[in-house]
């Protein structure tokens, strides 16, 4: 991912970033034999690789069960720090999670509040 930006990584700086997402135990296995969670992890990962600003996720955890959607929010508020996320979701559930939140109904925006992960 980072040689899309002409970004050159060593192995100890590539280990820090699946460190960071939790994808350490699993560096030596291909895309195909990873989970969901950990698709959606590595998919972040590839994000930190590349070293952008803003960060977009489309439905990230949506396919995923509630400890990995947890694992997927914790790495996202700890990057989040630095980098802007946007994410588009569904679930009702995770508005508590953000203080800017931007609500759509049939195309229309419905609502604005500040987003932002909320650090607690």
């Amino acid at each position: 991912a980072a040689s899309l930006v002409n970004r050159t990584l060593d192995e100890k700086a590539i280990l820090s970033i699946l460190n960071q997402v939790g994808l350490e135990d699993v560096k030596e296995l291909y895309p195909y034999q990873l989970s969901g969670g950990q698709l959606q992890l590595l998919a972040i990962a590839e994000a930190i690789a590349k070293d952008n600003e803003i960060i977009l996720c489309d439905e990230i955890t949506s396919a995923l069960d509630q400890e990995t959607k947890s694992k997927v929010f914790n790495v996202l508020k700890e990057i989040s720090i630095h980098k802007t996320i946007i994410m588009v979701f569904h679930e009702k559930e995770l508005q508590d999670q953000f203080d800017l939140l931007y609500t759509f109904k049939e195309k229309h925006i419905i609502s604005i509040i500040l987003y932002r992960f909320i650090h607690k």
